[in-house]
């Protein structure tokens, strides 16, 4: 028992000296202070590692004519190696800045399936890999003989294709359709229609400052199979919103000078002449919930700046939409407003989530025989006679052939189809190639 207690003691006393307690005996001199523990510097924090994504051609599509391929990457990546899956695999060689594409004509490819792949590398050596499976097929048949009036149709089927993003401004970037439509032998390319085509305008918002690989954070166009108007698949440009640089998903109708859109614009040097022009449209199927006591533009054009016409969905009063056409100086000519005439139309529906066809024809004139008609799905919009000119006798020079400008909030999207232009009113009949489904009556009332 004794040595227990001593040993207990013992303990005690040399903790209370670690403690620099006295209790009458004498404490040893104390430590001295350690020094402060020193840790290694920690490491920068490395580098993310690179991503590639495959956005054209989407998995699954059909080619025919000239593929345009690219892939979005993330920040850092300094080149990306193409190649495609053939009978003899082949390079497509090495992209070294964005956008990181190309183009290839497919007829140097076996009918069937692909794999286009894309390495992705960065300046550490890392690499990252993006692989998509598309199908070939190069036999195009196409009617033999077409009236001189029709100038242009598409249907957006194999061998038409989206093009990267290129030239890319202080608010958007620009982006191309390519390639001959295997169905009707028109192209997609610098003229559409006889008329220089400048491509989609995508317009993310006033100074966005996108770049090639950040304009899709925004807006993406591409082209998707879906369901057409006669129930069958059917292959249909599409373009999605997803938010505008100045009010993110909110409506930019408070912000006017915001202006993100996705038109796809013709650029007439001088009057283009009577022109009719009719697509294939589905909207958006939320529009409803999204549209309120706003505005949905459909198609417009431009003089050089002292004239406009437009057509628009509207629900201003918190309706249900209906149609409005109008005649204004809206040109970016820097002129006072003035509304030269408008047309509500609330008797023809408003088709949400279904196809519609849009019809257009103006006669542009300085007298009462000037015409501006438009229709849907076979129902006349307007009839309009008279003087459609402005203050300066301007030419038109933009016509937004597609258009998505919504005060709608985002995400918003919607599909187009079977893209006609014609030199006066068509020409057509059931049988017909080119015979389109519905025609408005369009004889003078």
């Amino acid at each position: 028992m004794r040595a227990d207690k001593a040993g207990i003691a013992l303990v005690v006393i040399t903790l209370c000296t670690a403690c620099g307690g006295g209790g009458g005996g004498s404490s040893p001199p104390s430590a001295p202070p350690s020094a402060p523990s020193s840790s290694p510097p920690s490491a920068p924090p490395s580098a993310p590692s690179p991503s590639a994504s495959i956005v054209s051609p989407v998995s699954g599509e059909t080619i025919s004519g000239v593929l345009n391929y690219w892939v979005n990457t993330n920040p850092g990546v300094t080149k990306v190696d193409f190649s495609v899956s053939s009978a003899n695999p082949m390079s497509l060689g090495t992209k070294t800045a964005p956008p990181f594409g190309g183009t290839l004509d497919t007829t140097t490819l076996e009918n069937g399936s692909h794999t286009l792949t894309a390495v992705a590398t960065d300046a550490q050596g890392k690499t990252a890999t993006s692989q998509v499976a598309f199908s070939v097929q190069n036999s195009v048949t196409v009617p033999a003989t077409k009236p001189a009036s029709l100038l242009f149709w598409s249907g957006f089927e194999s061998g038409v294709s989206v093009g990267a993003p290129r030239d890319c401004y202080t608010s958007g970037c620009w982006q191309d359709l390519l390639g001959t439509d295997s169905a009707t032998g028109f192209s997609w390319g610098k003229t559409i229609a006889g008329l220089p085509a400048t491509g989609f305008q995508v317009r993310a918002g006033t100074a966005s400052n996108p770049t090639t690989s950040t304009i899709t954070d925004y807006i993406v166009n591409d082209i998707q199979t879906l369901t057409g108007r006669t129930g069958a698949p059917t292959r249909a440009h599409h373009v999605l919103i997803k938010k505008t640089s100045c009010t993110g998903t909110a409506s930019q109708n408070p912000a006017p000078d915001c202006a993100a859109q996705n038109p796809y614009l013709l650029h007439p040097t001088g009057e283009p002449g009577d022109l009719y022009i009719s697509f294939w449209r589905k909207l958006d199927p939320t529009l409803l919930e999204k549209l309120v006591n706003g505005w949905h533009m459909v198609f417009e054009w431009k003089t050089t700046g002292d004239y406009r016409i437009s057509a628009q969905l509207v629900n201003y009063g918190q309706t249900m939409p209906y149609w409005e056409i109008r005649a204004d100086n809206v040109a970016n000519g820097g002129l006072a407003y003035k509304e030269f005439w408008r047309i509500r139309n609330k008797t023809v529906r408003v088709p949400i989530a279904e196809w519609f066809k849009f019809e257009v024809f103006w006669h542009r004139s300085k007298g009462n025989d000037g015409r501006v008609w438009m229709a849907v799905n076979g129902k006349k919009l307007v009839d309009k006679f008279g003087p459609n000119y402005g203050v300066n006798d301007d030419p038109i020079n933009r016509i937004f052939l597609t258009q998505l400008y919504t005060a709608a909030t985002y995400p918003i999207e919607q599909w187009t189809d079977d893209v006609q232009i014609w030199r006066g009113f068509p020409v057509a009949k059931p049988g017909d190639p080119w015979y389109d489904g519905v025609y408005a009556p369009h004889s003078a009332d």
